[in-house]
């Protein structure tokens, strides 16, 4: 019979504790995505490519990126949708691949895979502009 107490308030305390930690982790800001960086990769990791990671047209992209992905900014990492994530980035005409990962407590990373530019155009203001292989 004191097994039975015993066992029985190891039960409910260990309920009590378990209930606490989920109400203060689900109440606090510890695990809301507070960064999203974006990484931005050589085109299928050919660096011979013209579209590199420091050219205007990359932070441009990255900007735009960014943008897009303001509204997963302070969700819970847990109740972020990563094809949802995934299918707002693939949506950029600039974007071939996209692979995202959870960083634990509050960040989620994102690499983005451009499309491979075959050939710069200079645009009506001076800047230049990739052209992807299919003309977009």
């Amino acid at each position: 019979m004191i097994w039975l107490k015993r066992g029985f308030l190891i039960l409910s305390g260990s309920l009590v504790i378990a209930g606490a930690v989920f109400a203060v982790t689900r109440q606090s800001n510890l695990f809301s995505v507070r960064q999203i960086p974006i990484l931005i990769k050589n085109v299928a990791g050919n660096p011979d490519q013209p579209f590199l990671a420091d050219t205007a047209t990359t932070t441009e992209l990255r900007k735009r990126l960014k943008t897009k992905l303001k509204r997963f900014e302070r969700q819970k990492i847990w109740d972020i949708k990563i094809n949802e994530m995934k299918n707002v980035l693939r949506a950029d005409e600039w974007v071939q691949d996209v692979r995202i990962a959870r960083a634990f407590p509050n960040r989620v990373d994102v690499e983005i895979i451009p499309r491979a530019a075959v050939f710069l155009v200079a645009t009506a203001k001076g800047k230049l502009a990739p052209v992807a292989a299919d003309g977009s």
